[in-house]
């Protein structure tokens, strides 16, 4: 597991320190040992054989971080929409299919990544988290990106790349944070003008979509506004 200290010597360490790694241990359960940590903040479990959690990972009241990337979960359990102080969750590389509406009871969530999954569908529900920064959606079935995302100020990354998605919503020009906007390899047949004209964005990946290329981008309206702000972030970062 990395540093060499066993699996019970890293969980007896994380009762003081409250971050805990237990990334590529084979584990299929949960050990107990790790529930009686209340306080934990921060927890790994990436690259193991878990299906599930026990109800009772709702006592991690003051959990922020949680790694569950490289799994067998084909849902999200339940009782992560208890801990609400969470501020990045990472579900990628599972056999998830959906995200439950749930997901709105994390008001504080910054980080959700769900990408390398099974999801067809977003629920409207993701628009109560508005302190979401960055949204991983890509590799999987989602055929519409809700308009409800709008309702996420503060979203300033949107990775919805490998996808069938077929329109960006007009809505999603009232993110006035976003900077980025990966939508490669989908279905697109066109693309808002709103978001390029209100938004910040400052990067737009499209390659990919047969009937939506970089050629066709450049002729709708606000490109210009994009371009400006495109060239402007490429010049700051050379001082």
């Amino acid at each position: 597991m990395g540093n060499g200290l066993s699996l019970q010597d890293r969980i007896a360490n994380a009762d003081k320190t409250l971050v805990l790694s237990l990334s590529d241990a084979k584990l299929k359960t949960l050990p107990k040992d790790v529930l009686a940590i209340k306080q934990l903040r921060n927890l790994d479990l990436s690259h193991n054989r878990l299906d599930t959690l026990p109800t009772s990972c709702a006592k991690w009241t003051s959990l922020k971080t949680i790694n569950l990337s490289h799994n067998l979960f084909s849902s999200v359990p339940f009782d992560l929409s208890k801990l609400v102080k969470m501020e990045t969750l990472n579900m990628s590389a599972n056999s998830l299919l959906s995200i439950p509406a749930e997901i709105a009871c994390l008001v504080n969530l910054k980080s959700l990544n769900v990408s390398g999954n099974r999801i067809k569908s977003i629920p409207d529900e993701i628009g109560a988290l508005t302190a979401l920064v960055t949204l991983d959606l890509s590799s999987n079935a989602v055929t519409v990106l809700p308009v409800a995302l709008a309702s996420c100020k503060a979203l300033e990354e949107i990775n919805a790349s490998n996808n069938r998605i077929q329109e960006v919503p007009e809505a999603l020009g009232a993110l006035s944070e976003l900077k980025a906007l990966r939508i490669s390899n989908n279905k697109l047949n066109g693309f808002p003008s709103a978001v390029l004209k209100n938004s910040r964005v400052v990067w737009i990946e499209i390659e990919g979509n047969a009937d939506f290329d970089d050629q066709k981008l450049r002729e709708v309206d606000g490109y210009g506004e994009f371009e400006v702000r495109r060239k402007e972030k490429i010049l700051s970062r050379e001082k």
